[in-house]
């Protein structure tokens, strides 16, 4: 029913790598992809330690999403600002 870990993995190894990319297109400084590694970590740990069958722990992961999007939201005004 649900997509195994590793075709999940790969889907963020993609993710992160088109951050990676758009970054650099942007010109952005280092704080950027400091952000990218936490944000690749925290979406990581989400895959790695999500319990598909409890509801709590999938409704607990899905709101510590709003983090996987301040992180890098506040990377790309760091790395607009600081370089």
């Amino acid at each position: 029913m649900f997509p195994p870990p590793s075709q999940t993995r790969g889907g963020l190894s993609r993710q992160v790598a088109g951050l990676a990319a758009a970054g650099h297109a942007a010109e952005l400084g280092a704080p950027f992809y400091a952000a990218v590694g936490a944000t690749a970590a925290h979406l990581l740990w989400q895959v790695n330690t999500t319990d598909l069958q409890n509801a709590a722990d999938c409704g607990a992961k899905f709101r510590s999403n709003i983090a996987a999007g301040a992180v890098p939201f506040l990377g790309i005004v760091a790395g607009r600002l600081l370089y």
